[in-house]
This record gives structure tokens, C-alpha cells and sequence, in this order.
């Protein structure tokens, strides 16, 4: 049926709009906490045609709600190969559910490599938000995130079942001491544009490049008792606390610090580290490749909601980041 009568055609619009809005105020936001494998995934992000977390996610919850798009949102962008334990997702469903039954729901239909830890209704707003009616936003509350990097180091090999979750970063020999010095150098606010790639259809001179890491700790792994075939020697992981990060930035500070410790690596040095961080130089005066995916994992997402944040995180203002 085609209308002529131009008043018929703007009720119409008016109604569908009006609707719109309804079901957007109908709508329940979910709060999912989500642990996966990303070896075999193109990253976080909905890709077309391609095998992402997002998209395996969505299509599941479309399943789950006969049919229904469920809007999702990750609070990290992880990249190809990265994994996380930790990844926060909001979800806007259809109708009130049981948190524990959804959990349950989603894990019978998800595949082995994404599970769902948690699912409960999403935190109140802060009272900002509620003064402009905004919900909670698993992006605009988030006040910090932690990451872990799990490396090998010198020509010891790789235990083949750690090979899709720990990164042979180089097989010469580094000095611990000296790569928890450098670490120590990135704490606190800087210019991060020497270690954040650009991603496509982002400007980096168009948005800010600072950011704060709150704590950076080092771990060396000791050989492990119950397999005595596999030399740890050089093993580590590297765990950091941020309010946000650039892209490949994690894992572009990891592979820095790394060829800064090591002694055959002429290209940097412990003192060319705060040099990077100036804001002065780009990516390109960076000689470091990046760490591989595969050692990085995303452990925790911190909220303002929160009564159990790390000391250094509690007070922190909300950084809206998604990366």
C-alpha cells in the first residue's frame, strides 16, 4: 500500500519513532562477565565474515531470544589471538531473566572456547548519569583494567601446551633486573603515541595519546616441579594495571622492554625508554616489534561501582576507553 496524503506518511514516523523508543526503554541492560580462548578468534570486535568473540556472542543471544538482536558492547577491543578472563560485556535484552539461568543458557549454546562467568543486571548509574537518565555504561564507568603478558625467554623450548598461551619472545638469554627497571619507567601519566599502532580509521593526532599505568609487576617463573622435562629458565609474566590502553599499545610496551634488557638488541636502551615516552616521538622511531598476541590476556575490568578496587584505583575518576 503506497499513502499519498503527506499527514498519513508523518503519523507514520512519528509512531515508528515513538515504538522505537518504547522498546529501547523496554529493554533490560545485563552486565556479562566472559572468559575466552582467543587463538582462533579475529579479535573481540564484530567482524563480517569473520570468526569473532562479538559475533559468536550476538549470533548466540539472537538463538537465545527467538530471534531478537541483543545490542552488545565489550569494555576491551581485544586484538587477534588475545584472550581474556575478564572481559566485561553489556547486553540490552528483551525481558527481565535470571542472571544464573542466563549464564547457564548461554554456555549450553556457546562453543568451548567463550564461556560466560557471570551475569546479573547491570550496576546503578552514578548519580550523573541519572540526573541526564543514562544507565550504566561497561565503557564510561570503567576506571581501570589489568592485563597479563606471559612470555619465554632464551633457546630453552616452548612447553607445546603453554604454545597458544604464552609468547616465545626471543630465544636469547634477557637480565630480569634490568627489564623490571625499565618496566618501572612506564608507571605513572605519559605520551604513550611511541606505542600505540594505528589502527584503521583512527587519527592518533586526533584524539590523546596519554595515558596512566597504576602498577607494573614482574614475575619470574621458577622450573616447575611437576614437569621436570620442561626448563622454565627465563620464563615470566608481566602484569600491568591502566586506566585505558591504545591500540597494541600492552603488548608494544612488553616487546620494548624486552629489547631494551636485551644485551644484543644495540637499538635501545634503558635511557631511550623516557625518550619514547616524551610525546615528541611516533611508533616509527620505536625499533621494537610488538609482543606476540598469543602471551596477553585481559584479567580484570575495575568499575567505579566497586568496593573492592585495588588501593591505587579506589577515587579514580571513570575513563572511557575501549581498548
Amino acid at each position: 500500500v503506497v499513502y499519498k496524503n503527506p499527514m498519513i506518511i508523518i503519523i507514520c514516523c512519528v509512531l515508528i519513532m515513538i515504538t522505537s523508543r518504547c522498546l529501547a526503554m523496554n529493554t533490560v541492560r545485563y552486565r556479562l562477565k566472559i572468559a575466552y580462548d582467543g587463538s582462533d578468534f579475529a579479535g573481540w570486535q564484530y567482524q563480517h565474515k569473520k570468526r569473532t568473540v562479538q559475533g559468536v556472542l550476538i549470533s548466540t543471544m539472537r538463538r537465545r531470544f527467538n530471534g531478537h538482536h541483543i545490542p552488545t558492547l565489550g569494555a576491551s577491543r581485544t586484538d587477534t589471538g588475545v584472550h581474556a578472563r575478564g572481559q566485561i560485556v553489556q547486553a540490552d535484552l528483551p525481558m527481565e531473566v535470571s542472571g544464573q539461568e542466563l549464564a547457564y543458557q548461554l554456555n549450553k549454546m556457546l562453543p568451548f572456547d567463550i564461556r560466560v562467568i557471570s551475569a546479573e543486571k547491570a550496576p546503578e548509574p552514578q548519580s550523573w548519569q541519572k540526573e541526564q537518565s543514562l544507565p550504566w555504561h561497561c565503557l564510561v564507568n570503567c576506571v581501570g583494567k589489568r592485563y597479563s603478558y606471559k612470555f619465554a625467554t632464551s633457546d630453552y623450548p616452548l612447553d607445546p601446551l603453554e604454545r597458544r598461551y604464552r609468547a616465545h619472545v626471543t630465544y636469547q638469554s634477557i637480565d630480569f633486573d634490568l627489564l623490571e627497571q625499565i618496566l618501572h619507567r612506564f608507571i605513572g601519566e605519559h605520551d604513550f603515541r611511541a606505542f600505540a599502532n594505528t589502527a584503521h580509521g583512527i587519527d592518533l593526532d586526533a584524539r590523546s595519546t596519554v595515558r596512566t599505568i597504576y602498577s607494573i609487576h614482574l614475575e619470574r617463573e621458577e622450573n616447575n616441579p611437576h614437569n621436570p622435562y620442561i626448563n622454565t629458565q627465563g620464563f615470566g609474566t608481566i602484569s600491568i594495571v591502566l586506566n585505558g590502553a591504545l591500540y597494541r599499545m600492552v603488548r608494544n610496551i612488553v616487546g620494548t622492554s624486552i629489547a631494551a634488557a636485551n644485551p644484543n638488541f644495540s637499538k635501545l636502551t634503558i635511557d631511550d625508554i623516557s625518550r619514547l615516552l616524551s610525546g615528541i616521538e611516533t611508533r616509527k622511531y620505536n625499533p621494537a616489534k610488538a609482543a606476540p598476541a598469543q602471551g596477553l590476556c585481559l584479567d580484570e575490568v575495575y568499575y567505579d561501582s566497586e568496593s573492592n578496587l585495588p588501593f591505587f584505583l579506589e577515587g579514580r575518576e571513570p575513563f572511557s576507553c575501549n581498548n
